[in-house]
């Protein structure tokens, strides 16, 4: 019985949790570990210096696709519409980072590019990002004259190159849904046919990305489909603190002691973790959703703001690099949330009304 409270399907189905607040530590933890980058100084980033093969802001994105891998299967599967879907998703990440992109072109680029204006709004290259960036999510777009001289040189928003993984993501899951649902449930095949049909369509999707793009990006599948898992399981995943704890400890033993499998079960520790902290109800903190969800804009546009500071002070510390930064974006990233994906998410609920009205009205016609 004192098990059976603490499970998560129980949990998930109600409002409060902290899925807010450890996608704006992610969030943090990515910019924090990107101030090494873009300093040149990614061999002193304090956990890459521990583990020699991770980082902080790899482990921020393997929080957001393990988050993102269970949330976006509960939508499909919760409301079994393709279009409704495809939507949602659209309107989550494509009004913020269009806008950023605009903003990165027509604000950033302007004020700090070596280039004279002119010559940077002839440049060829200009509208190659403006065009280019929110669809293709390209990490390797620069802008004339922009950071030419930094010791991360060139690179005005490499972060946006995980976007491309997580849209495809997104497509796999909307291909395997509609293979379950249309083709599998009438033989009550179980949803563990769901997963099987992900792992294989990610598979073949990641095939046609670049060679440089697939180790990370089978990376990033992994704990998205442990996110996708864990929703499909989730009335029999028991939320325990004391094993949670068990885990991140032997996982860090197993890591400086660099015992065979010791990612794996680094992976495991951290997946668990994540929704240990998110939903079991002894660790719910102050309910930051209530504030807004500022973890896409600060990531969106902490980049170019961080790549800024370090143009005019290539010497600081990484740490002031971060505060500075962080400052800097934390305006933008509220401003986004209010004022474009808070609205957009908006529309997306009235589109979803909407929808549910008209096949109301289909069916009471169909009577």
């Amino acid at each position: 019985m004192i098990f059976k409270r603490h499970i998560l399907g129980i949990y998930d189905q109600e409002r409060k949790n902290n899925l807010d607040l450890i996608r704006l530590v992610a969030a943090l933890i990515v910019i924090y570990s990107h101030s090494f980058l873009i300093l040149g100084k990614f061999e002193q980033e304090p956990l890459h210096r521990l583990t020699g093969f991770l980082n902080l802001g790899s482990i921020g994105v393997y929080i957001f696709f393990t988050i993102s891998g269970y949330l976006i299967t509960k939508s499909f599967i919760k409301q079994q519409d393709p279009t409704k879907y495809v939507v949602a998703r659209s309107l989550r990440i494509f009004p913020g980072l269009i806008i950023c992109t605009v903003f990165t072109v027509f604000i950033i680029g302007p004020i700090f590019t070596q280039e004279t204006l002119k010559s940077y709004f002839l440049n060829i290259e200009t509208f190659n990002f403006l065009a280019t960036v929110p669809i293709l999510h390209n990490w390797d777009v620069s802008l004339p004259g922009l950071f030419k001289s930094n010791p991360y040189p060139s690179s005005v928003n490499s972060p946006l190159w995980t976007l491309r993984a997580e849209l495809i993501m997104y497509v796999v899951v909307l291909i395997a849904c509609c293979l379950y649902y249309y083709f599998f449930e009438k033989k009550k095949i179980s949803y563990k046919n769901l997963l099987l049909i992900i792992a294989v369509l990610l598979f073949c999707v990641t095939m046609y990305l670049p060679f440089e793009y697939l180790k990370a990006a089978s990376q990033w599948s992994i704990f998205f489909c442990a996110g996708s898992l864990l929703y499909i399981s989730r009335n029999r995943i028991f939320l325990s603190i004391p094993l949670s704890i068990v885990l991140l400890m032997a996982s860090l033993i197993s890591i400086l002691l660099t015992i065979p499998f010791h990612k794996a079960l680094f992976s495991l520790a951290l997946i668990y973790f994540i929704f240990v902290f998110a939903y079991h109800p002894k660790l719910q903190t102050f309910n930051i959703s209530k504030l807004g969800d500022f973890s896409y804009g600060l990531y969106i546009y902490a980049f170019p703001l961080q790549q800024c500071v370090a143009m005019y002070y290539p010497n600081m510390s990484a740490e002031v690099n971060f505060i500075i930064s962080v400052i800097l974006t934390t305006p933008l990233a509220i401003m986004s949330w209010f004022f474009i994906e808070k609205p957009s998410l908006a529309y997306k609920e009235k589109f979803r009304k909407n929808r549910c009205a008209d096949s109301d009205l289909i069916a009471s016609v169909k009577r």
